[in-house]
This record gives structure tokens, sequence and C-alpha cells, in this order.
């Protein structure tokens, strides 16, 4: 079986612009990106929805709390919505848009359907309305004996009877018909609930290094503070210097001042702006050293500072990754996809994408397909289908 896909495809998310003061395009709501992407579904949205109204909290935090998706999922959706990098309250991301485009360019499956759900809820409508039926039913039932009962004559209780036992019948029925309206209502509930946490050792050791970073990146918070300190004091230093020479001119010209008031003569003027001349030349002969020893410990600590905030950026995005990593495992945990019958393979032919379809489970991450390498397992690019998909890179 085989589809033919070609051409490039821009991400779903909102791409990080830069802002040259044009028109921007409106963000995509949170709750309806988290659905979009198949994280939570309609009825966990709704539910959300309802709580954000009667509690007045932010969607994200309830979405988190009531376990419906990860807070690393719930933070790349932020991310996407403010259009690149982003520090949430459940750590950096940098949204879906980037990191989709970056990878095996497909469309985005629709969100997935929970099957027994919808079929909870179907059955259950039916219980209902014929429960409605039967009630009314019932009513009219009870409406025809108790006129029976008025206008019958004491001695034939023929219809009566009949009647009695007919709401004898309804009322069984009626009993049946609730108690499997509460069992249904019962596993409908139940079927809603969140499912458990994956046990997925992948989680564990992307956590283990997502707090490493966290702390190489405080760690480099901290040099970055101590740099800005260190060449604020070195500012301040060159800014005294500078004053120092500045009180020296002063003193000067208020020295040739006194001289010429007390009408000293031209020999011993001559010889004070001599003096004066040369120790005016000494302080910035001084000044001239310091300020370029100031300059040069001023460019070593600029050239610290650079490189500490691009360390930091690359630690920021790197957690960013690992976020998405580990929301991704939450959803799609290991070994989900080892008893599939058949899988898709997407990868780059002669003339475009394209999509193949096989028989077996998929392949491992980072095994080999003839000369491509499987660069992730996810869910089959076609809406509608439960198929694992293995895309491939060159």
């Amino acid at each position: 079986m085989l589809w033919g896909y070609c051409g490039n495809r821009n991400g779903d998310g909102v791409a990080a612009l830069p802002d040259n003061g044009g028109p921007r395009m409106r963000a995509e709501p949170l709750g309806s990106l988290l659905v979009s992407r198949g994280h939570i579904t309609e009825e966990q949205l709704e539910l959300a929805l309802t709580e954000q109204k009667a509690t007045g909290r932010p969607l994200g935090e309830i979405v988190v709390a009531r376990g419906f998706a990860a807070a690393p999922t719930v933070a790349q959706a932020l991310a996407t919505q403010h259009g690149g990098l982003l520090k949430t309250e459940y750590g950096f991301a940098t949204g879906w848009g980037g990191q989709e485009n970056s990878q095996a360019r497909v469309p985005r499956p629709e969100p997935p359907r929970n099957d027994e759900v919808d079929q909870l809820r179907a059955s259950l409508e039916e219980h209902r309305n014929a429960l409605d039926a039967w009630k009314q039913s019932y009513a009219v039932l009870e409406e025809r004996l108790a006129q029976a009962q008025q206008v019958a004559p004491p001695v034939d209780g023929s219809g009566l009877a009949q009647l009695e036992a007919e709401r004898e019948t309804l009322q069984a029925e009626l009993a049946a018909r609730d108690s499997a309206v509460a069992e249904l209502e019962e596993r409908l509930a139940e079927a809603q609930k969140p499912a458990p946490p994956v046990d997925d050792p992948r989680l564990t050791r992307l956590a283990a290094e997502r707090d490493s970073l966290q702390a190489e990146l405080a760690a480099r918070d901290r040099s970055i503070e101590q740099l800005q300190s260190s060449r604020a004091k070195v500012e301040a230093g060159r800014a005294e210097l500078e004053q120092a020479l500045a009180n020296e001119v002063d003193r000067g010209d208020a020295l040739r001042a006194e001289v010429a008031a007390t009408g000293a003569s031209e020999s011993v003027r001559a010889e004070l702006e001599e003096r004066l001349a040369v120790l005016q030349g000494e302080a910035e002969e001084r000044l001239k050293a310091a300020a370029a020893e100031f300059d040069l410990a001023r460019d070593g600590l600029d050239q610290q500072l650079a490189a500490a905030r691009e360390r930091a950026a690359s630690l920021e995005a790197e957690l960013a990754r690992r976020d998405a990593d580990s929301a991704e495992l939450e959803i799609e945990p290991e070994g989900r996809w080892d008893s599939a019958e058949s899988h898709l393979v997407f990868f780059q032919g002669t003339d475009g994408y394209e999509l193949v379809e096989r028989s077996g489970p998929p392949p491992r991450e980072g095994s080999s397909v003839g000369a491509q390498i499987v660069a992730r397992i996810s869910r089959a690019p076609i809406p509608g289908s439960a198929l694992p998909c293995a895309y491939l890179i060159a």
C-alpha cells in the first residue's frame, strides 16, 4: 500500500518571527492547541473550561492538576502561543512550530478518539431515552388505573387486575433500566479517568538529564551575575581616575590664579607653569595607562559574559527539547507498538516523500532501514489511522 507526499509543509504552531511592526496572527487558544495535537480530548477540555469558569484558575494549571496532560506538554503549548522560546512555571519550552518543521514534515494526525467512551455515551443516551419513554408509559398507566378504580363496578375487577399486572411489569422494567443507567454512568466515569503514569526508564533518564541541565543553567546564571558585578567595578574605577584627573586640572588652574593675584614675576610664573605642565602630563599618562588596563579588563569580561549568555541560551533550548521529549514519551510509552500487526514507513524517495505500509511492528528508533535511519516512532500522519509510523532520515 503506497501513498505519495511531496513538497514542504509549515508547522502547526505559531512561528517565532522578528518584531518588524507588521500585523501578527492571532494565537490559537491553549485548549484548542492541546486538543488538536491529541494531548487531551474534547471531553477533558470541556471539564477544564467548566472548572475554569467556576474557579477562575488558569486553564493550563487545571489541565496539569487533573492529570489530563503533563506539565512539559502545557509548557510546549504556551510556547507555541508565544511564538518561540518561553520560560513558564513548568520550565523552558520552544513550542511545537519549530520542532514539527524540523522533524519529517508530515501532516499532524487528528487527535485520537476514545472509542470505548463514545460507545458508552451512545449506550447511556439510548438507555436514558428508553427510560424516559417507560416513565411516560408508567404515568399513563397510573392515570388509567386511578380512573378504573373510580368508575369500575366493585364486582368486576378483571380490568383492574390487568392494569395492576401491567403496572408491576413496568415497575420491574423501570428498575432494570435504572440499574442499567447507573452501571453505564459508573463505567463512563471510570473510562474518563486519566490514565496512570507510565513507568518508562527513558522518562527517568530524561528527568535526571533535565535536573543536571537546570543545575548547570543556575550555575551559569550566577557566573553571569558575578561577571556583571566585576564589570561594574571596572567602570567605577575608571570613573574615579577620570575624576582624579579633573581635580588635578582644577588645582592647577587654582594655583595659576593664586600666582597671578600675588603679582609674582614672569620667571616664577613660567617655572610654575612648567611644573604644572609636567604634573598634568604625568597624571594624563597614568590615566591613559589605567584606562587601557580597564578597557582590557572590560573587554575580557564582555567576552566572558557573551560566552556565558550563549551557553545559558543553549542550556535553555536543550532543557526545552528534553521537556518536549519527556512529554512525547508520556504520550507514547515504550513498547506501545510492539504488538502492531503492520506499520507505516515515512521516508525521502526519489520523487519526494513517500509513505509505505509494511507488516509487523515498526523498527526501533536509531536502527537502520536500508540506507536511512529511524529518527522516531509515532502515530501515523493519516487522519483516523491507528497504525504506528517510522520516520526515517538519510
